[in-house]
């Protein structure tokens, strides 16, 4: 599909303000048991970076208590909805396939960066909604679409114009982004495996570079000094340019460039230098 018609995430990840919003409408649905299983579906996608199939599987077993940590495995042992339906078609159509075997060794995250440890314990609501449903759910035992229904009911309560799981995932790498994340860092918690990705959603906030720019100001002494005395002003003769022969004295001598072809004499353009944008990565 061109990438002019895939639409990236990034550009429907609520704001601040909308997750809020959503988290409180999480906690307008029927039954107590739903309204912990919403708010446990609008945290780990939208602060804790969990794809839905992370979600679909996830289960006790994932969480250290102790250290505050879920950590995404490589292989799992897993009898969710979702793992019994596919292990069961492939037992129906491949003799050495045993469902039983199957279930024990199925499921595989997205990527191989997948597999990460994922800190929830930075806030007491955060720990609180991860171990209520622990305690009071321990896994959804859904399918992909239940998932997709419930992002979408969510949406409606907090009277949002667009949201789907990928949205809030998004919404995770924007938050820790502006927190002042680092690339590196930001990777790792999302389970990308290009680091471009968190690279471009850094630069997509541009608080690292805004912090980065006041501290460097904040140094130089004389930046905030403004001249105010006739004194103080450079001499009018001193002229930019020479009257005679028009050059200017400032500047040094053209730069001479060491390779023979002709393509390599100029130095590159902007669109050769230019970085990658969130519209490169839409499917991260």
């Amino acid at each position: 599909m061109s990438s002019a018609l895939v639409r990236h995430a990034s550009a429907d990840a609520p704001s601040r303000d909308e997750f809020k919003r959503l988290l409180r409408a999480a906690g307008l649905a029927d039954t107590p048991g739903r309204r912990v299983e919403d708010r446990f579906i609008c945290h780990a996608s939208g602060r804790l970076t969990l794809r839905s199939g992370e979600l679909i599987h996830f289960h006790e077993g994932w969480v250290d208590r102790d250290r505050k940590i879920i950590k995404i495995p490589g292989l799992d042992d897993c009898s969710c909805r979702y793992c019994r339906e596919r292990v069961q078609e492939l037992a129906e159509t491949h003799d050495d396939v045993d469902a039983e075997d199957a279930l024990e060794v199925y499921w595989q995250p997205k990527y191989e960066a997948s597999i990460r440890a994922i800190p929830y314990g930075y806030s007491e609501r955060s720990i609180e909604i991860v171990e209520t449903f622990v305690d009071e759910v321990g896994h959804l035992d859904v399918a992909q679409s239940t998932i997709n229904r419930r992002v979408n009911t969510l949406q409606e309560r907090a009277s949002l114009d667009r949201l789907y799981p990928h949205a809030l995932r998004a919404a995770a790498a924007f938050y820790w982004a502006e927190q002042g994340m680092e690339a590196h860092y930001l990777q790792a918690l999302m389970g990308w495996e290009d680091m471009r990705v968190a690279v471009a959603y850094i630069q997509a906030t541009g608080n690292q570079l805004a912090d980065r720019i006041n501290q460097l100001a904040s140094t130089d002494t004389e930046e905030d000094h403004t001249v105010t005395d006739a004194a103080e002003l450079p001499d009018p003769t001193a002229a930019v340019y020479d009257a005679t022969d028009g050059t200017n004295p400032r500047s040094g001598p053209e730069p001479e460039y060491l390779h023979d072809d002709e393509e390599s004499q100029h130095p590159p353009t902007i669109e050769e230098t230019q970085s990658s944008t969130l519209d490169d990565f839409a499917s991260a």
